[in-house]
């Protein structure tokens, strides 16, 4: 074997890198969110959703969810609660609740799943399932205290690190020159 081809093999392996887990975070729900609530943020029946499309994530397939909801609303009583289903992509990852004993304030939810592969464009849904009897109320969220944070978790892949490949470069550069002198 040449001695360019050990070095060219010995270059590639030093070359070789991990890319760390992608994750981006969205206002949701937010004031471009698309409602079907009454009155546009008061949730008590199944056919009470909130849902946005986030476009450019630069995530080609999510692995987890999390959401940080601000609770801004709550006038739930006589045992009435509201469960969500969550939703990516039309996919259900999990659900939560809210009833009458939660505070105003901010929730965390997390969700992890096998991937959804979405090229770079999600969907969340908060989805009501079940019907909250008259009179016990409804809950609101935030739509400016309310995030939700797409990542991709999956394991890491080798990538180039663009230093170890300026140091490459440099170093080929390099024995190009010594090979010309010596050629001269």
């Amino acid at each position: 074997m040449s001695l360019r081809k050990i070095l060219l093999a010995f270059a590639l392996i030093l070359t070789a890198g991990t890319a760390n887990a992608t994750a981006i975070t969205v206002d949701f729900p937010s004031t471009t969110s698309t409602t079907t609530a009454s009155s546009g943020s008061f949730f008590f029946n199944p056919s009470h959703t909130v849902s946005e499309t986030f476009v450019g994530t630069g995530i080609d397939a999510a692995t987890s969810l999390d959401l940080s909801l601000g609770l801004d609303f709550n006038v739930l009583s006589d045992g009435g609660f509201v469960n969500f289903a969550v939703s990516l992509n039309n996919i259900v990852v999990g659900d939560f609740t809210f009833d009458e004993f939660d505070a105003l304030g901010d929730y965390d939810f997390s969700f992890s799943f096998a991937e959804i592969v979405g090229a770079g464009v999600y969907t969340i849904e908060l989805a009501v399932t079940n019907t909250v009897p008259s009179g016990d109320g409804s809950v609101g969220f935030s739509e400016t205290a309310s995030t939700a944070t797409i990542s991709d978790n999956s394991a890491p892949v080798a990538v180039p690190e663009p230093g170890t490949l300026a140091l490459l470069g440099l170093g080929l550069l390099g024995l190009g020159i010594a090979r010309r002198k010596r050629q001269a």
